[in-house]
Formats: structure tokens, C-alpha cells, sequence
């Protein structure tokens, strides 16, 4: 699944506020589209969360930042989240990456990225559930 870098992960990324390799990242699903590149805050989109039988938020693992002197740009990845096992929660319309603050999603300052419903949309049906970055990974950063 392809995603975006939102405005405000790279701000916070200028800052020196943003350490993908040490904060607690976090990929939550929602049932409905409601995210994009200008949501800043978890608050903002988190009554679309998905939830029922199945679901659980997935802390990411392996977030890596490299760097493609190659490519002219800094990719962003983690390991593609775990099964979701005899999924049943409806319909996943997008996913969005956090930080996760104070041990939960209610403690989270910022989103970091968005996966569009353009990249899927799929109806759980108590059957396992597999999602997978984009080859590309997360996000990336490219010098133009």
C-alpha cells in the first residue's frame, strides 16, 4: 500500500521532533477516508478508526531511515505490519501512521502518514487480513 508523508511529519522531521527509529510507530486502519497530507492530529480522524473482532492498532517494527544518495532522496520503511488474524471490522477505506504518545492512541501528537483509499478499500470477512508497504516504503523525501 503506497502512503504519503503528511505536512506535518515533515515539519516535525525539520525540527528534530520526529525519530522514526526510536518513537513508537504505529499504523491504525480507518473505516472511512478522512485523512490527508494537511491532517495533523490523530483527534482529528480518530472516529473512523476501525474496530471489532480482529483489530488491534500494529506497532510497527524495523522503522528504518536510509539514505539513496542514488536517487536523491531518504526513504522511510518498517517491516509490513502483522496478519490481522479472523478479521471481521468492516470496511478498511485508509490507514494512517502515527506517533504514539503516553501508551495509546489518545496520547498521540501527530499523524505521519496517510494511505489513500485510492490504494484500497477492502471488506473484512473473518478471514486473515495481510497489508504490505509499497515496495518503495513508507514514505520518502526526494532532493529536487
Amino acid at each position: 500500500m503506497a502512503s504519503t508523508l503528511t505536512n506535518e511529519a515533515l515539519y516535525r522531521m525539520a525540527l528534530g521532533e520526529l525519530d522514526w527509529e526510536d518513537d513508537t510507530i504505529v499504523l491504525l486502519l480507518l473505516d472511512t477516508a478522512s485523512a490527508d497530507v494537511d491532517t495533523a492530529a490523530w483527534s482529528e480522524v480518530s472516529a473512523d478508526e476501525c474496530s471489532g473482532t480482529g483489530y488491534a492498532a500494529k506497532t510497527l517494527a524495523n522503522v528504518s531511515v536510509t539514505k539513496d544518495d542514488a536517487g536523491n532522496r531518504v526513504v522511510v520503511d518498517a517491516d509490513d505490519p502483522s496478519t490481522y488474524a479472523s478479521a471481521d471490522f468492516g470496511t478498511i477505506a485508509q490507514g494512517v501512521i502515527i506517533r504514539q504518545a503516553g501508551g495509546s492512541p489518545a496520547g498521540t501528537d501527530f499523524v505521519l502518514a496517510v494511505m489513500g483509499s485510492d490504494d484500497f478499500s477492502l471488506t473484512t470477512n473473518t478471514g486473515d487480513v495481510d497489508l504490505a508497504f509499497a515496495a518503495g516504503g513508507i514514505g520518502t523525501i526526494t532532493n529536487s
